[in-house]
């Protein structure tokens, strides 16, 4: 994470912010600065990456999953993510961070997150991610439901699954 005094900033207002849903979109409004820029003066492909994290940790605080997976000594770990761009943010854009649920399966939580900038998307990500127990071990999607109050019996998009099957036989191929 090397966007500390963004974490910063999320960390204190998030928290203040009105509490949301699951099934709900959270926004996370940034601008873009001198530090998120590469050569070419738009920012660079890894930066979007670490902006999704900020976005992830705010929908965690608004849905209250924050609290309960710290309470639980929990916490999440990218397995695979897959980012398409579509447009550059440029020096000074403000932009907003959308970031969406997508389901689960037996062992993984799906999000969406994408980039909007003035009504326009600039990059969408999908995220597939597993949670871990500080004292070692993995958190079943069944557990993890059951700790954070999730009731709803939410079907994964197809497109979703197959997005992460297909970077998990690419992967194998490369092994």
């Amino acid at each position: 994470m090397n966007k500390i005094f963004r974490l910063i900033h999320l960390l204190l207002f998030s928290s203040k912010s009105k509490k949301m849903g699951f099934h709900e979109t959270s926004s996370t409004f940034l601008r873009v600065w001198f530090n998120d820029l590469d050569p070419l003066m738009h920012v660079n492909n890894g930066v979007y990456l670490s902006l999704l994290d900020l976005g992830r940790i705010d929908f965690m605080i608004k849905t209250g999953m924050y609290e309960k997976i710290k309470k639980n000594n929990l916490y999440p770990v990218i397995a695979s993510e897959g980012i398409k761009f579509k447009r550059s943010l440029k020096l000074f854009q403000k932009f907003e961070i959308k970031t969406k649920f997508s389901g689960f399966d037996e062992k993984y939580v799906y999000l969406e997150q994408s980039f909007w900038s003035k009504d326009k998307i600039y990059a969408k990500a999908i995220i597939k991610s597993i949670f871990l127990r500080k004292e070692g071990g993995k958190v079943s999607s069944q557990e993890l439901k059951d700790i954070i109050g999730y009731s709803n019996s939410f079907c994964l998009e197809i497109y979703i699954k197959e997005f992460s099957n297909s970077l998990e036989t690419a992967f194998e191929k490369e092994s």
